[in-house]
């Protein structure tokens, strides 16, 4: 028997009930060792903006047609280019002619109106990983936890948390915004500004269909959220509270290839986690190759525990090895 389930009810109850996500839904972010434990121990993840993430295909989008109707390019020919437009009056130019000179410009000088209406640099991201199949842990494993010798820990955000977690929609063509859906609005009214934001929304949850496999959520914010965000020099972290984890899985490389070497270092590393932030014992696992087959099973600490200590029990195997027994884990292994 290892762990007190006392505590680990208590820790569970904290966060019972609905999820935005799915009541059982657990999130997974995958990371180094080093960024991982950290993250724990600060109790936060660090947010990316979409210009910085691996794929230059995410978050992308495209203002499809152009403004030639009539009455809505002329208020754009005015608003944009007022004293060219004016000159070409005086002048005795027609509409048809000033839309003939302008109309590249005008569509041009829209398309960066419309964007500068809500820059994507501003948004601020997090992302978690949905999918519990095998095909698709043995690939992030590989990609984003140091080659397996990371972790990944497991959230699950609680119904009523103050955080925006979307899923991402797959797409095999890039989003596109249509100018005949904001033809003849203000720049200003509010119509317009609820068109543009949801088209943003739409491109900072869209990639390319050859990632479907991840089956990722994301946690959208801005650095201006500081309920939630916080600040160290030019990074970005958001708060997660330790209450939302429910796995702490280290890769199978984490500690090495020697199983007794890795089990001891594993045992080690959890008590003291559970130590500094009160995590229950029942929250660590340790990712193992399953034997003849091509897939990652996750043993609960009590299971290595018990492990380790018929290793430990073994003479021969203390002598040769230099077995040590874990500090604070007497009494948790019957």
């Amino acid at each position: 028997m290892v762990g007190n389930r006392a505590d680990s009810f208590a820790w569970y109850a904290q966060t019972e009930g609905g999820n935005d996500v799915g009541c059982d839904k657990v999130l997974y972010h995958y990371t180094s060792l080093k960024y991982g434990l950290s993250d724990l121990r600060c109790q936060h993840i660090k947010l990316s903006s979409p210009g910085q993430f691996n794929d230059p295909l995410d978050s992308i989008g495209y203002y499809k047609g152009n403004p030639t109707q009539r009455a809505f390019f002329l208020y754009f020919a005015d608003l944009l280019f007022k004293d060219q437009v004016d000159a070409m009056r005086r002048d005795g130019a027609t509409n048809y002619e000033i839309w003939r000179e302008y109309r590249g410009f005008v569509a041009d000088a829209y398309s960066r109106l419309i964007m500068d209406r809500n820059p994507l640099s501003e948004n601020l991201i997090a992302c978690f990983c949905g999918s519990e199949k095998f095909k698709t842990e043995v690939l992030l494993w590989s990609h984003y936890a140091a080659n397996c010798r990371g972790l990944r820990i497991g959230f699950q955000f609680p119904k009523g948390s103050p955080y925006d977690i979307r899923p991402v929609r797959y797409m095999g063509t890039i989003p596109a915004l249509k100018f005949r859906q904001l033809t003849l609005q203000d720049p200003e009214s509010e119509e317009f500004q609820v068109a543009l934001q949801q088209f943003h929304q739409e491109m900072l949850c869209t990639k390319h269909h050859a990632w479907k496999y991840e089956e990722e959520f994301r946690l959208i914010t801005n650095v201006d959220a500081g309920t939630i965000v916080e600040k160290d020099g030019e990074l970005c972290f958001v708060k997660l509270p330790i209450s939302y984890v429910r796995f702490v899985d280290f890769g199978c490389r984490a500690f090495g290839l020697e199983r007794h070497k890795c089990y001891e270092l594993f045992l080690r590393k959890a008590v003291k986690l559970h130590n500094e932030l009160g995590v229950p014992y029942e929250v660590f696992r340790l990712a193992e190759l399953e034997v003849g087959k091509y897939r990652y099973v996750y043993v609960p600490f009590a299971s290595v525990a018990k492990r380790y200590k018929r290793y430990y029990e073994n003479p021969s195997m203390r002598k040769l090895y230099g077995l040590k027994w874990p500090r604070g884990l007497s009494g948790l292994v019957s």
